[in-house]
């Protein structure tokens, strides 16, 4: 019997730069509906950092105004159940505007329509993206953009490593993904970042770099 892993789930996440982000949005063709569509999936999800199925899932009834004027909220419900109002960021509110109306939807949504459905399901009978359309619209798109291993749990990866970059700190970005323990958040922020080196300055003052040149020449030679 094989003796239990002692590997964190979140040991070996990855996230996008923010110009494969930039790369993956752009291979969406926003000439089409389809591609508009792709678009704002893609971009909700980069912008929230929420899970597949936290997207998915959403109605037009899970909007609603917010508390600043011109602000609009989403309501998700999470891993265990969890569940939360957040706010639309900007961008994708407008890519979300812009796909349903070039779509003919904007301003058709009943409360139960889903908020991303397959083209042939435009109709009373509108469905939500099944999971596996969802994996295969973030594959298409990373093929196009030149990228590779993406999944659609790499858009969170790539929201929390994002946030952290612009100034959030480990309690926000905690905040920002529903971890339930910010320790969590540790592994999973570390797994993303280079574990950055504060004291080389004083191994240069012990060995200098003429010898870390050396060594690496030696090695080089070996």
């Amino acid at each position: 019997m094989p003796a239990p892993s002692n590997a964190h789930p979140y040991e070996h996440a990855q996230g996008l730069t923010p110009e494969q982000a930039k790369a993956l949005l752009k291979a969406c063709d926003r000439a089409s509906v389809k591609g508009l569509r792709d678009y704002a999936l893609l971009a909700f999800y980069l912008y929230t950092g929420r899970r597949r199925s936290e997207i998915a899932q959403l109605c037009w009834q899970d909007l609603r105004a917010g508390s600043e004027a011109g602000k609009l909220d989403y309501h998700y419900t999470g891993k265990g159940h969890k569940s939360s109002w957040r706010e639309i960021p900007p961008p994708v509110w407008s890519a979300l505007q812009s796909y349903l109306k070039a779509a003919g939807r904007l301003e058709t949504m009943r409360p139960d329509s889903p908020l991303f459905v397959a083209p042939q399901h435009q109709s009373a009978e509108e469905r939500p993206l099944a999971p596996i359309t969802i994996n295969q619209i973030v594959h298409r798109a990373a093929s196009l953009a030149g990228l590779e291993h993406i999944k659609v749990h790499s858009l969170r990866h790539t929201a929390a490593k994002l946030r952290r970059r612009s100034g959030a700190d480990l309690e926000e970005v905690s905040q920002f993904l529903d971890h339930s323990s910010i320790a969590t958040t540790q592994i999973y922020i570390n797994s993303l970042e280079a574990v950055k080196d504060v004291s080389w300055q004083g191994v240069e003052a012990l060995i200098g770099a003429k010898s870390i040149e050396l060594i690496t020449f030696c090695i080089i030679l070996e």
